[in-house]
């Protein structure tokens, strides 16, 4: 899978999590930065990127994965 592809496919994610912001900002945002990320936003993210990436997300990663950057590093590296 291209890095364009996960980058896009995760902006996707973000999106129907945060609709109404723009790329730019969903490409920044983490949970510290988002004031609408909260534990529930968290987790319904992740699930979503499990969804759109058939993927699992073991629960003790949850805490590491509260950026869009993070959550990019994690795709990449063959979650």
């Amino acid at each position: 899978m291209s890095e364009a592809s996960t980058h896009q496919r995760l902006l996707e994610c973000l999106r129907a999590v945060f609709p109404g912001d723009k790329d730019d900002v969903l490409a920044t945002a983490s949970a510290t930065t988002h004031p609408d990320w909260d534990s529930v936003a968290q987790v319904t993210l992740i699930t979503l990127v499990e969804e759109e990436f058939k993927i699992s997300v073991q629960e003790d990663q949850y805490g590491e994965l509260t950026s869009f950057e993070a959550m990019l590093a994690y795709l990449e590296t063959g979650a």
